[in-house]
């Protein structure tokens, strides 16, 4: 049996209320309808992206107060480490990736995180050591592709492909959980440094841990 058709000030009143950025649920309950009736008279007001994510977001609480607390928390990252954080402090930041990530029996460091392979990096250059000192080596799992590898590698840490070793091809696949493979930095001649990092550590810890 087909339905009958509404009255057309409602249909016009249906259209209003989605203009005025109500959801179809919101519609229906305000007019008496089904939501389905609120949907088909009211479909075709097109809303722009911005009203269609407030609408989101009222429809999810939930991820309106995520949102919420991550903009905080963006604001008060920068109240709490700028203008602190400058290039005095990258040998603490050296300290606590090689305590956490790094060898504890030589100055070497691997991971799968481009970004903090690169800070590590910029750590170790700011206690002298040298770009040259350094050694670069690929770990690929099955699927990737070497040459993708070193040439993301490269342009990320803006290193010569020239500069990297061996690639280290290990079974099994963990593209997808590791979607660059891992890089090593190793340090040449390091011994001097590797005390040094492991000097500082435990200076952190003496500082910090003791009463």
């Amino acid at each position: 049996m087909p339905k009958s058709p509404i009255p057309n000030d409602l249909r016009i009143n249906l259209s209003e209320l989605r203009s005025q950025e109500f959801s179809y649920k919101e519609i229906a309950k305000i007019k008496g309808v089904s939501t389905a009736t609120a949907f088909r008279y009211s479909r075709q007001v097109s809303l722009g992206r911005t009203a269609l994510d407030r609408l989101a977001l009222r429809r999810f609480p939930s991820r309106a107060k995520a949102i919420k607390q991550w903009q905080q928390a963006g604001v008060e990252a920068k109240t709490l480490f700028f203008p602190k954080i400058s290039e005095e402090n990258m040998p603490l930041i050296l300290t606590c990736l090689h305590w956490c990530e790094g060898n504890k029996g030589e100055l070497s460091f691997i991971n799968s995180d481009p970004s903090m392979v690169k800070i590590y990096i910029k750590g170790l250059q700011s206690i002298g050591v040298g770009l040259e000192q350094m050694r670069f080596t690929l770990r690929s799992y099955s699927g990737h592709d070497d040459g993708e590898l070193v040439s993301f590698w490269s342009n990320f840490l803006g290193i010569s492909k020239g500069w990297f070793g061996k690639i280290d091809h290990i079974k099994g696949n963990k593209q997808g959980k590791l979607q660059y493979g891992m890089c090593r930095v190793r340090v040449l001649k390091g011994a001097y440094y590797f005390k040094l990092i492991m000097s500082m550590i435990e200076l952190v810890k003496k500082i910090h841990t003791l009463p």
